[in-house]
């Protein structure tokens, strides 16, 4: 499953700049979810994401400087973990299943 969030701030809204008037500037996909080994997460340039354990412990941190970055999970536990992504002052946090 890839999930495609515009902006999105759990609550059925819209954030950011373009989250109104439809541009996929502020698109952020993070897929597969649930994964097995790798994670892929796609937004703009210069995104901060960060892979976060169930008690708000950074694991890993990448900044998007191409299209997407990779996250490896192979060596991590079976179980639920955190993506927070930062931009432009935005921060959207989804939960993703490593099998």
């Amino acid at each position: 499953t890839c999930r495609i969030l515009k902006g999105y701030t759990s609550s059925g809204a819209k954030s950011g700049n373009n989250g109104a008037n439809g541009s996929d500037a502020g698109v952020v996909s993070i897929y597969p979810n649930p994964a097995k080994d790798v994670l892929y997460v796609a937004a703009v340039k210069g995104a901060v994401v960060t892979l976060l354990d169930q008690g708000g412990r950074i694991l890993a941190m990448h900044t998007i400087d191409k299209a997407e970055v990779t996250i490896d999970l192979s060596n991590m536990a079976k179980g639920a973990y955190m993506i927070q992504v930062q931009s432009h002052g935005e921060v959207i946090t989804e939960q993703v299943v490593k099998m």
